[in-house]
């Protein structure tokens, strides 16, 4: 019987290869990771720690180093982190060197609501917690009647979008009736906006009545700044 090297050679090849790529994945899985980076994305602000993200990820281990590559699912790690209330989007991923990247976006705080328990209200009108790394800079916004944060949601797009009412309008009220008034820096009377409707017009009067007064030197003379009239504003000086 004539042996077929040919047919051996070739089996034989075979069978290294599946050995070799057999022990190179157990070798893989059985490698560590070397370094855990978390990357805030887009933000100067920090209301949520490096090692909060951190702490998600090792969970009860105290480094990256000592998890194994096959113990990480980088999909349910992105689902963990996103579920901090501080955090709007996670991305993990590993790098050719073992390195885990975490990347971060958080939410961003367009107002802060007075109330019992004090909460922001992010730009998707969500609640938002405080935080105990930093403080926003943003409105204070207190609610007469039920509390309706999608109702506001405009009047705080326009104002964090305008450089010049983001620095100026430091609190807003609502009544009852869902009247909108809102208070300047360095000033003590009231802008009445009346609904929610028509905002971008409203706040184009009140930039150029506030302008103006503010060259004429006569804002202290105002008492109330009405917006809620059709092309015109109505003010009225203190007594």
């Amino acid at each position: 019987m004539k042996i077929n090297w040919n047919y051996i050679k070739g089996f034989a090849l075979l069978s290294l290869i599946v050995f070799l790529y057999g022990f190179t994945q157990q070798r893989n899985q059985a490698r560590k990771f070397d370094q855990l980076q978390v990357v805030f994305v887009k933000d100067s602000e920090k209301f949520i720690s490096a090692k909060e993200i951190e702490k998600i990820v090792l969970q009860n281990e105290k480094s990256i180093e000592k998890i194994p590559k096959d113990s990480l699912d980088l999909k349910v790690l992105e689902k963990h982190i996103d579920e901090h209330p501080l955090v709007k989007n996670a991305e993990v991923y590993l790098t050719v060197n073992g390195d885990v990247i975490v990347e971060v976006q958080q939410k961003k705080p367009l107002a802060r609501v007075y109330a019992n328990a004090s909460f922001y209200i992010d730009e998707d009108a969500n609640k938002m917690p405080l935080s105990k790394n930093h403080t926003a800079r943003v409105p204070m916004v207190k609610y007469s009647g039920q509390q309706d944060l999608g109702y506001v949601r405009g009047l705080l797009k326009e104002i964090n979008q305008d450089s010049f009412l983001k620095h100026q309008v430091v609190s807003i009220e609502v009544d009852k009736k869902k009247e909108i008034r809102f208070y300047v820096r360095g000033y003590d009377f009231e802008t009445i906006l009346g609904d929610s409707t028509a905002l971008a017009e409203k706040l184009r009067k009140f930039k150029a009545f506030y302008k103006t007064a503010f060259i004429d030197k006569k804002l202290e003379q105002y008492e109330s700044i009405k917006l809620n009239y059709k092309q015109q504003v109505v003010a009225t000086k203190k007594v």
